[in-house]
C-alpha cells in the first residue's frame, strides 16, 4: 500500500531462504535481485527457494452443494469469538449456534450495552448457551481466566473464532508508534496470545477474522494492513504445523461492524451503493458455511468484487491530491448552494468548527483538537474536504490536511490556497473505482 500513498514509489518483497546465499546460487544472486530491483512490471510479492522462483496468485474456490465436505466443527462445539459483541463476531455467533448448536464464550473488552444484551438473548433463543466475558484479548492473564472458566463452565475448548480490532486510519508518515500499536494491539498480540495459551489444544478450527485490505492495501491503512497480513502469516505457519488454523480476508459486512460508519460516510459523499455495499446477511451466512467446511487451507480470500481486477487496480500509484477530482456542476446537481470564502479568518474557523461537528457526530470541536483524536478516519476527511471545495471552490489534499488536522491550520491551508490562486477548475466526484459488485460469485 505504500505506492498508493506515495507516487512514483514502487515497493515490493522479495522472500529468500538461505540457499540464495550458498553455492552454486550466491554468485548468481547479485544478477537476479538487479533484475527483480528493475523491472515495475513484476509480481510484487516474489519467493525464491533454491533455483525457484515463486510468485502469489489466487485461484477461485468454487464448492458445489452436491458431495460437500462435512463440517470442521463437531455438534454443540464449545467456540471462543473475541470481539464477539461487535457486528462481526455477533453474525459469526449467529452462525455457530444455527449450524453447530454451539456452545459460547464471547469475549470484548467492555461491559455489554443494552442493544448487544438483546443480541445475546436472541442467541439463545435459537438453541445456543451463552457466556459473555470482558477480558483484553491482548492480556495473558486475563485470557487464562477466560480459558480455565470455559473448561469448568462449558467443559473444554473447541474452537476459536479472532473477530477481535479497531478501524485504522491516517497516512503512514504521520504514524507514531503509540497509534501503530493501538491497531495492532487486538489483532496482532491477541492473535499471539491466543497462539500460545492454545498451541497444545486439539482444536477443531482456529479462525482468524482478516481483510481484504491485507491483499489489496488502502490509503491511510498502513497499520490496519500489517495486522491483517499478521493474522495470514499466523495461519499459514499453523497449518505447516498440522493445526487446523484459518485465516479469512473478508471484504465488506453490509451494515455490520466497522462499514456502519463507513457506510454513512460514504452515503453523504453521494457514492453510488454499488460501490460501497458489502455481504447482506444471506451472503454472510454462505461464506460462513463454506469456510467453516473441513478445507485444507490456511487462508482463504472473500471477495464481493472482481479480486484479479481489484489487485491490479491496487497496484497504480495515485496521487493523494488527485484522489478528489470534480466536474463543473456537481455541485449545483446536488442542490448545494455554494459560498463565498470568508475574509475573516475568525469566520472560517467558525464555519469548520460546524462543519467538523457535522461530520464527527460532535457537539463541539476545538480549533486547534486534533482530527484524529476527535474520532475522525480517511472516509470522514474525505467529506469534510468535499465539503470545503463545495462551499468554496478549493481543493485541499488529502496529504496536507492529515499534516495539519486541525480547524485552525486547515483554515490557514485554506487561505493560504486562496492567495495563491489555487482555485478548483472542476466540481467534486467520489473517489473512483474500476470494479463493480460480482453477484452471485461463489465465495
Amino acid at each position: 500500500m505504500l505506492p498508493q500513498e506515495y507516487p512514483g514509489l514502487s515497493c515490493r518483497l522479495i522472500d529468500l531462504d538461505r540457499m540464495p546465499f550458498e553455492p552454486p546460487f550466491r554468485d548468481r544472486w547479485g544478477a537476479r535481485l538487479m533484475a527483480e530491483a528493475g523491472c515495475t512490471d513484476l509480481d510484487r510479492i516474489v519467493g525464491y527457494r533454491g533455483p525457484h522462483r515463486w510468485v502469489r496468485t489466487f485461484e477461485p474456490l468454487r464448492l458445489e452443494k452436491a458431495g460437500e465436505p462435512r463440517s470442521a466443527l463437531r455438534e454443540h462445539a464449545v467456540c471462543l469469538v473475541t470481539g464477539g459483541l461487535g457486528g462481526v463476531g455477533l453474525r459469526i455467533a449467529e452462525h455457530l449456534v444455527r449450524s453447530r448448536q454451539a456452545r459460547l464464550m464471547l469475549v470484548g473488552r467492555t461491559q455489554p450495552t443494552a442493544q448487544q444484551r438483546q443480541a445475546v438473548e436472541a442467541l439463545e433463543r435459537l438453541g445456543g448457551h451463552v457466556l459473555i466475558s470482558q477480558a483484553d484479548v491482548a492480556d495473558r492473564a486475563q485470557m487464562q481466566r477466560v480459558f480455565d472458566d470455559m473448561r469448568k463452565r462449558l467443559g473444554g475448548i473447541h474452537a476459536v473464532v479472532h473477530a477481535a480490532g479497531v478501524p485504522g486510519g491516517g497516512l503512514l508518515a504521520l504514524k507514531t508508534p503509540q497509534s501503530v500499536w493501538e491497531e495492532f494491539r487486538a489483532k496482532v498480540q491477541g492473535a499471539a496470545v491466543l497462539d500460545s495459551l492454545l498451541r497444545e489444544e486439539p482444536l477443531d478450527l482456529f479462525l482468524c477474522c482478516s481483510s481484504l485490505t491485507a491483499v489489496v492495501g488502502g490509503v491511510g491503512q498502513s497499520a490496519y494492513c500489517a495486522a491483517n497480513a499478521y493474522l495470514d502469516a499466523l495461519a499459514q505457519a499453523g497449518r505447516k504445523e498440522g493445526r487446523r488454523m484459518v485465516s479469512v480476508n473478508f471484504d465488506r459486512w453490509r451494515h455490520v461492524g466497522m462499514a456502519i460508519k463507513a457506510e454513512a460516510v460514504m452515503r453523504t459523499l453521494g457514492v453510488g451503493e454499488s460501490e460501497w455495499d458489502g455481504m447482506n446477511e444471506v451472503e454472510s451466512a454462505e461464506v460462513l458455511r463454506r469456510i467453516t467446511q473441513e478445507l485444507d487451507l490456511a487462508q482463504v480470500v472473500q471477495s464481493i468484487r472482481d479480486l484479479p481486477a481489484l489487485i491490479a487496480a491496487s497496484g497504480k500509484t495515485t496521487a493523494l491530491n488527485g484522489a478528489i477530482r470534480s466536474q463543473p456542476d456537481r455541485a449545483t446537481a446536488a442542490g448545494s448552494t455554494l459560498s463565498a470564502l470568508p475574509e475573516s479568518r475568525e469566520e472560517l474557523e467558525r464555519q469548520l468548527e460546524a462543519l467538523w461537528c457535522q461530520v464527527l457526530g460532535l457537539k463541539q470541536v476545538g480549533r486547534e483538537q486534533d482530527f484524529f483524536q476527535a474520532g475522525g478516519e480517511s472516509l470522514a476527511a474525505l467529506q469534510i474536504l468535499n465539503r470545503v471545495q463545495e462551499l468554496y471552490h478549493l481543493e485541499v489534499s488529502l496529504r496536507d490536511f492529515f499534516s495539519a488536522p486541525t480547524v485552525s491550520k486547515l483554515a490557514a491551508t485554506i487561505h493560504a490556497a486562496q492567495q495563491s490562486g489555487a482555485r478548483e477548475e472542476a466540481g467534486i466526484v467520489p473517489v473512483p473505482r474500476a470494479t463493480r459488485r460480482l453477484r452471485g460469485v461463489p465465495a
